[in-house]
C-alpha cells in the first residue's frame, strides 16, 4: 500500500505576536509563512516498509517593539529604554525518513535518518538608553545588526531488535550520529563611534552513540531491563573578529575578540529499570550512573586547557494506580542533568551590544536538577463531576544564572578591550538555590439535561531565582495566582457556545532593592459562538477582551479582539465548505510581555497584525466503502 499527502499553504500571522508552521519558530512581530509538505507511506515487499516527508518553508518577518528594563543593582537599580527595528528572512528545509525491516519473526531493524538546512538573513537596527535611578543618562546606543546565518544537521539512527524463545525476553542494539555546522558573518556598525565591527564564526558539530538494552520478564506482569549507553561529542567552535572604519574592504583582525574553542564530551551511562503493569496499576523504578568528562582546547585569545569530571546518580520512580471510588493517581520523581553549551564556556568577550557585554565561563559545572510531578483526580459518574489536581516541583544544584557587573567608569578588559561606563558585563555562573513549584485544581461539572458544562482552575505558582549583580547575590520570588471559570454548551447539532473569565496576578519580591512595583495582574473574558442554519450556512464568532497592568504604567493596556466569519457548506454530503473571515474586526490587537530573571526585569510591547480578511475553501474527505478487493 502506498500513500501520498501534499501540504501548502501561504498567509500572514500576527495573532497576539507570532505564529508557527513546519516546525519554523515562533516570532514576535508579523509575519509571512509560505510552506508546502510532501508525506510519503510505502511497503517495499513483504518484509520492508518506508515512511518519509518532505517540508520547505519560506517566512518573513518584520518586527518593531519597544522595550522598558530595571536592572538590579547593590549600587542602584538601572534603567534601560530601547526602540528596535527588525527584520528577517528565513528558508527551511526537512527530510524525514523511517525504514523498517523485519528480518524474520525474531529480528527487526530500523535505520531513521533526517536531515534538515536553515539559511537565514536579518536586519536590526536599535536605539537604546542606560539610565541611572535618577534618570541621568550613562550611556546611548544606535546600531545597525546584519547578519547572514546557514546551519545544517544531519542526523542517523540504526536499531537492531532480537526477540529471544522466552517470551518478554529481548535485546536490543543501537547506534546513533549527528553532523552540525553553523556558519555566521555578522556586521555591527556603530553609528555613533562611525565603526564597523564584523564576526564571522563557523562551528561543526560531530556527535556518536551507542546503547544496548536488555529485557527479562519478572514474573506474570513484570519487566526487569538492563542497559548502557556511551556517547561521544566533540565541537569545534571558531570566532573572528575584524574593526574597520566606514567602509568593511580595509579591516584589521582582533585578537582580543576572537576564539578558536574546541570541546569534546564522553559520557557513560549504565542503568536498571524494574517494571510492573496490570490492568488498573503500573509503576516503573529504576537507577542510572552518568560518568562525564568535559575537555576544553583553547588557542586565542590565550591558550588554556580546561578539564572537569562529573560523576551522578540518576533516580527514576513513576507509577500509575488505580484506588477505590475512582480515584487514580500518577506520579514521577527524577533526577537529571544539565550540561553547559558551547557559547557559555567560551572564554571570549562578545560586544555585539555595546551595553549589554558578555562572555563566557570555562569553568562552568553541569546542572543536577530534581523534578516531580503527581497527578489526582477523582470522577463521580452518577453526578457527572470530576476534580483533579496536579503539583509539579524542580530543585537545581549548580543552577547556571548570570553574573552581571555594571561599568561604573570606561574600562580596560583582557587585552586592552575597553568597556564603555553605563554598560554591563554578563558571565555565567553556578548557584544553588533554584525552586520551581506550581500546583493547579480543576473541577468540572455536566449538566446533561441543557447540555451545559461548567469549568474552574485555581492555582499557583512559585519560581525562585539566584543571581549575581556586583557580587551581590539576589534572589528573585516570583509568587503567582490564577483563576479560570468557564461555561461551555452544546445546545443542539446547530448551536454551540462557550465563555469564560481569567485572571492572572503575579507578585515578585528581589532581595536587592528596587524602585519599580513589581506586580502585574492579567484579565480576559472571552466568548465564542458556532450558529448553522438556513441552507447549509454557519456563522462563527469569538470576541476577547483583555485588560493587562503592567510593571510599568506606561505598559498598562486593555483591548478587544473580536473575530467573525461566515461560511456555506455545499456539495455532496456537504463536503465542500466556503468561508469569509475578518480577524480583529474592531482594530484593537496588541502584545505586551514580560520577562523576570533573578538580574532583571521587563515589559515589551511588540507590534502585531491588525485588521484582516480572509477567504477559505476547505473540502472534507468521506471515507470510502470497502470493495472487498485489495
Amino acid at each position: 500500500m502506498k500513500t501520498w499527502d501534499c501540504l501548502g499553504g501561504g498567509g500572514r500571522r500576527g495573532f497576539g505576536g507570532g505564529g508557527s508552521s513546519f516546525a519554523t519558530p515562533n516570532q514576535n512581530g508579523i509575519t509571512t509563512t509560505n510552506a508546502i509538505g510532501l508525506n510519503i507511506s510505502d511497503n517495499w515487499g513483504k518484509k520492508t516498509s518506508f515512511e518519509g516527508s518532505y517540508f520547505f518553508n519560506m517566512k518573513g518577518n518584520s518586527n518593531n517593539q519597544y522595550s522598558d528594563r530595571e536592572s538590579f543593582s547593590p549600587v542602584g537599580s538601572r534603567f534601560y529604554d530601547e526602540e528596535r527595528m527588525s527584520s528577517s528572512e528565513n528558508k527551511g528545509h526537512n527530510l524525514n525518513m523511517r525504514v523498517t525491516y523485519n528480518i524474520n519473526e525474531k529480528n527487526k531493524l530500523i535505520f531513521i535518518p533526517q536531515f534538515s538546512l536553515q539559511d537565514n538573513l536579518s536586519t536590526d537596527n536599535t536605539l537604546g538608553t542606560m539610565t541611572d535611578e535618577n534618570g541621568v543618562v550613562l550611556n546611548k546606543t544606535d546600531n545597525a545588526f546584519v547578519s547572514d546565518w546557514f546551519n545544517y544537521r544531519l542526523n542517523n539512527q540504526l536499531i537492531l531488535q532480537h526477540k529471544m524463545e522466552k517470551i518478554g525476553r529481548s535485546i536490543s542494539f543501537d547506534l546513533r550520529n549527528q553532523i552540525s555546522n553553523t556558519d555566521n558573518k555578522d556586521l555591527y556598525r556603530n553609528f555613533t563611534l562611525d565603526s564597523i565591527t564584523e564576526y564571522v564564526t563557523d562551528r561543526t558539530g560531530n556527535s556518536i552513540g551507542t546503547g544496548i538494552t536488555y529485557t527479562e520478564p519478572v514474573g506474570l506482569s513484570g519487566q526487569l531491563s538492563m542497559s548502557y549507553e556511551f556517547t561521544y561529542n566533540d565541537t569545534d567552535s571558531k570566532l573572528e573578529t575584524y574593526f574597520a572604519q566606514s567602509e568593511i574592504t580595509v579591516k584589521d583582525f582582533s585578537q582580543a575578540l576572537s576564539n578558536t574553542f574546541s570541546s569534546y564530551q564522553l559520557i557513560h551511562r549504565p542503568g536498571v529499570h524494574i517494571m510492573n503493569r496490570s490492568q488498573r496499576n503500573f509503576y516503573r523504578a529504576g537507577l542510572s550512573f552518568q560518568g562525564l568528562t568535559l575537555n576544553s582546547d583553547q588557542v586565542y585569545p590565550e591558550e588554556n586547557t580546561f578539564s572537569n569530571q562529573f560523576y551522578s546518580l540518576l533516580p527514576e520512580v513513576m507509577g500509575r494506580w488505580e484506588l477505590g471510588g475512582n480515584v487514580n493517581i500518577f506520579g514521577r520523581y527524577a533526577g537529571n542533568t544539565n550540561i553547559p553549551s558551547v557559547s557559555q564556556l567560551q572564554n571570549v568577550i562578545n560586544n555585539s551590544d555595546p551595553l549589554f557585554w558578555s562572555v563566557g565561563n570555562p569553568e562552568l559545572r553541569q546542572s543536577y536538577f530534581h523534578s516531580l510531578f503527581m497527578r489526582i483526580s477523582k470522577t463521580n459518574s452518577e453526578r457527572n463531576t470530576m476534580l483533579s489536581n496536579f503539583t509539579r516541583a524542580q530543585l537545581t544544584a549548580n543552577y547556571v544564572t548570570n553574573a552581571s557587573v555594571f561599568i561604573q567608569a570606561d574600562s580596560t578588559l583582557a587585552k586592552g578591550i575597553v568597556i564603555p561606563r553605563g554598560a554591563q558585563l554578563t558571565s555565567p555562573v553556578n548557584l544553588d538555590g533554584y525552586r520551581n513549584l506550581m500546583n493547579n485544581t480543576t473541577y468540572s461539572l455536566s449538566i446533561d439535561k441543557i447540555k451545559l458544562k461548567v469549568n474552574s482552575t485555581l492555582g499557583f505558582s512559585y519560581v525562585r531565582s539566584p543571581g549575581l549583580t556586583n557580587g551581590e547575590t539576589n534572589i528573585s520570588n516570583n509568587y503567582g495566582g490564577n483563576a479560570q471559570f468557564g461555561l461551555a454548551s452544546n445546545i443542539s447539532e446547530k448551536v454551540d457556545f462557550n465563555v469564560s473569565y481569567t485572571a492572572g496576578l503575579n507578585k515578585v519580591f528581589n532581595t536587592l532593592p528596587s524602585r519599580t512595583n513589581i506586580d502585574y495582574l492579567n484579565q480576559s473574558v472571552s466568548g465564542k459562538i458556532n450558529l448553522i442554519f438556513g441552507k447549509g450556512f454557519v456563522f462563527r464568532s469569538d470576541i476577547n477582551y483583555l485588560d493587562y497592568k503592567g510593571i510599568n504604567k506606561d505598559f498598562n493596556t486593555y483591548y478587544t479582539l473580536w473575530n467573525m466569519a461566515l461560511a456555506k457548506k455545499f456539495l455532496k454530503n456537504d463536503a465542500g465548505e466556503l468561508e469569509l473571515s475578518v480577524f480583529d474586526l474592531l482594530r484593537q490587537n496588541q502584545s505586551v510581555s514580560q520577562t523576570i530573571e533573578a538580574g532583571y526585569i521587563q515589559e515589551t510591547r511588540t507590534e502585531v497584525l491588525r485588521q484582516f480578511f480572509m477567504a477559505k475553501f476547505t473540502y472534507s474527505f468521506k471515507k470510502f466503502k470497502k470493495s472487498g478487493k485489495e
